[in-house]
């Protein structure tokens, strides 16, 4: 339990801590509901990668300027470390809750810390967590953000000072750090304070951890959610990736739906891409509600297994169950800055095509179809972006249209993860959390990635770019693709794969489906790319040249 001391500060005497001139927060328990500050929630504070960054993170939009700079001896404090900011600012909310004193000046346990935010508490982990510390005090802020009545600039640390007590074997007692007054300010202030899921913390991706604090920021549970341009995202982000393999790394997250209580889905309007965040059926309390008592996360540890599933969902209903109507106001009003894409004109021009996921699936399955007099029911086509506007039809519960060309996929995070980069579906069907089986009609031509992963990494690495064939058509066989295809492009080896995907994204650039394009220039990609020879560009006037042959020979 919290509970906080009647000290008084110490004499300043010669001592110019900070720690002298503040009454100490004590805290005797790590329970508290885990909540987050909306400022670090949305804005690119952190590094994302584990690997050490000192480049530092400069962004700036409209009037909101966050510059980050690190020292090169620790690094920028990450995402991770971050975790030491949500448990202080879970435990202030907590404390202030039951009535109690808070201060920036923290006294407490590294364990009640570390089994807080699902950490082990091995000597590893305290070694770890001073390392931590560490990058946060050396990690400079510069920031606009809560600036003063004369537009002042905000510099501080994430922990203005640390300090830890031990006995003289070396053991660790208890610890003790000061926050900058600019994070605390925003963590008493309750309408700057947000309630996340604690199986947040087993989260073990850093954009992953991104993007579930973005979701909860923005979309919140709004039933339309929120939708963004993928390049707004890279910028927020503070991502030193490029922007292709960022976006990758999103369309990855998307294919899984790992994102916890948040169900994503990719669009394309034009020459942009975009992602849509929605809400699923909440897996916490909801955090609108006032909270009550302390209660626990019940996290045991960071999962390294790549589970992607939290316990509060394991068994839950994949139904979404929301009510199909939207909000009367888009969101962008609310925030213009950080949302940049209009939903509204994106719902106008996919109509009744915009982007399903599984749980529409699912829905349109159980629900019966009142137009079938004995109640039966029935498959929809699940689709995303343009494919939906290309298939008008509902496909019926006895399967596919005949010559269909079948792609069985299987999601296992980290182990096997099969997903389609770009095509045309006619027919989509869930077996259950991790495999789906999809169609495309005769002609059609989608891109098929496949990675797999053994006990010593990686095992199978590969991308077949294939034309779905028509009936008594010759075809090669594809592992997982019944009965095959006519292969376009077929390479192994995640360097080339990666080559390969940014040629698509290339094509997606020049506003063009890549589905769309001339299957000469995938045969022209294969050939040069295993060549080890860098491919030509595809162009506007070699796709309107494709187009007019198609026109003259269909």
């Amino acid at each position: 339990m919290l509970r906080d001391e009647d000290h008084e500060p110490a004499a300043q005497g010669g001592d110019a801590s900070e720690r002298s001139r503040l009454a100490p927060f004590v805290v005797a328990t790590g329970d508290a509901p885990p909540r987050d500050q909306r400022d670090l929630m949305e804005r690119p504070f952190f590094s994302l990668a584990k690997t050490p960054r000192t480049t530092p993170i400069l962004y700036k939009a409209a009037d909101i300027e966050v510059q980050v700079f690190a020292m090169p001896e620790h690094g920028m404090a990450t995402i991770w470390d971050a975790d030491v900011l949500i448990w202080a600012a879970s435990q202030i909310v907590a404390a202030r809750n039951a009535g109690l004193n808070t201060s920036r000046f923290f006294r407490f346990t590294p364990y009640h810390l570390l089994r807080a935010i699902g950490r082990p508490t091995g000597n590893r982990q305290y070694l770890l967590l001073k390392a931590a510390l560490a990058r946060l005090q050396s990690t400079s802020i510069r920031t606009t953000i809560r600036h003063g009545e004369h537009w002042r600039r905000r510099q501080f640390s994430w922990i203005n000072e640390w300090e830890e007590m031990t006995t003289r074997d070396g053991r660790v007692e208890g610890m003790e750090f000061v926050l900058p007054e600019w994070f605390y300010s925003g963590v008493v202030d309750r309408s700057l304070v947000l309630t996340i899921d604690p199986a947040y913390f087993r989260l073990t991706g850093g954009i992953e951890r991104w993007l579930y604090r973005v979701a909860r920021k923005h979309a919140g549970h709004q039933p339309h959610g929120w939708l963004f341009e993928i390049a707004h995202l890279h910028q927020k982000s503070g991502s030193l990736a490029r922007i292709s393999d960022f976006a990758l790394d999103l369309r990855r997250i998307a294919a899984r739906q790992s994102l916890l209580g948040y169900r994503l889905d990719i669009r394309r309007e034009g020459r942009r891409e975009l992602l849509q965040i929605r809400p699923e059926i909440p897996s916490t309390v909801p955090v609108d509600k006032g909270v009550k008592t302390i209660g626990t996360s019940g996290a045991k540890g960071i999962a390294t297994s790549g589970a992607a599933l939290s316990a509060h969902r394991a068994h839950g209903s994949q139904l979404s169950l929301w009510p199909e109507k939207r909000n009367p106001a888009a969101n962008l009003e609310s925030n213009r800055e950080s949302n940049f894409s209009s939903l509204t004109r994106a719902q106008a021009k996919c109509g009744a095509g915009a982007a399903r996921s599984v749980a529409d699936v699912l829905r349109d399955m159980l629900t019966p179809d009142p137009s079938d007099s004995d109640g039966g029911r029935r498959w929809r086509t699940a689709m995303s972006g343009k494919a939906s506007r290309h298939t008008h039809g509902r496909l019926q519960s006895d399967g596919p249209a005949p010559f269909t060309t079948l792609v069985e996929l299987t999601f296992q995070k980290q182990k096997v993860e099969h997903w389609i980069r770009f095509g045309r579906k006619s027919y989509e069907r869930i077996i259950d959390r991790r495999r789906s089986v999809v169609g495309f009609a005769p002609d059609s031509v989608f891109a098929f990635v496949r990675w797999a992963a053994g006990d010593h990494g990686t095992v199978v690495s590969r991308i077949d770019i294939v034309r779905a064939v028509r009936r008594g058509e010759a075809f090669q066989t594809v592992p997982f693709v019944r009965p095959g295809g006519d292969i376009l492009l077929r390479l192994s080896g995640w360097q080339k794969v990666q080559r390969v995907l940014a040629a698509i994204d290339a094509v997606d650039a020049l506003g063009v489906d890549p589905a769309d394009t001339s299957p000469d220039h995938w045969r022209h990609v294969h050939n040069r790319l295993t060549a080890n020879q860098e491919p030509n560009a595809y162009t506007p006037e070699r796709h309107a040249a494709w187009i007019g042959r198609r026109r003259i020979d269909p």
